[in-house]
């Protein structure tokens, strides 16, 4: 994203987006894979979707935050994300899937998750609305530092 950003300071935004949506169908084909080798593969390839975007999430964090909040950026950004993906996360999936039991027996959790999967939809979308005001924000941090 580094050097994307050299030409379009909104590139940090576009691959967070793009990593959340190309994470969706790999997720789907996990969750609802019919055997094992290819939930793998899709497990691996989702992982590494679902972590592209630590990096450049992190830096324009440290970057809009300033000198003075950059630890307090980045401890509430990792609060937030480990209070909603680790905490609220798992709690509407596990309910979701006791409520989807009776209509898919044990492929329920599957399901649950495959819903689950609209938060990315969701991010992306917030990421795509955040290269609106991105410029902006940044030529605001860059006068006041």
């Amino acid at each position: 994203s580094d050097v994307l950003g050299r030409y379009d300071k909104r590139a940090p935004l576009w691959i967070m987006a793009a990593a959340f949506l190309i994470n969706i169908p790999l997720s789907l084909m996990m969750f609802l894979s019919a055997t094992f080798e290819l939930a793998l593969i899709a497990a691996s390839a989702s992982a590494l979707m679902a972590s592209i975007y630590t990096g450049p999430a992190f830096a324009l964090i440290q970057t809009l935050s300033g000198s003075r909040l950059r630890a307090t950026g980045a401890a509430f950004f990792l609060l937030a994300g480990n209070f909603v993906g680790m905490g609220l996360g798992p709690f509407f999936a596990g309910n979701l899937s006791d409520l989807l039991e009776p209509i898919a027996g044990t492929e329920s959790l599957g399901f649950a998750l495959s819903i689950m999967m609209i938060f990315y939809f969701v991010g992306a979308l917030l990421f795509l609305k955040g290269t609106k005001t991105l410029r902006g924000d940044l030529s605001e941090v860059a006068i006041v530092a």
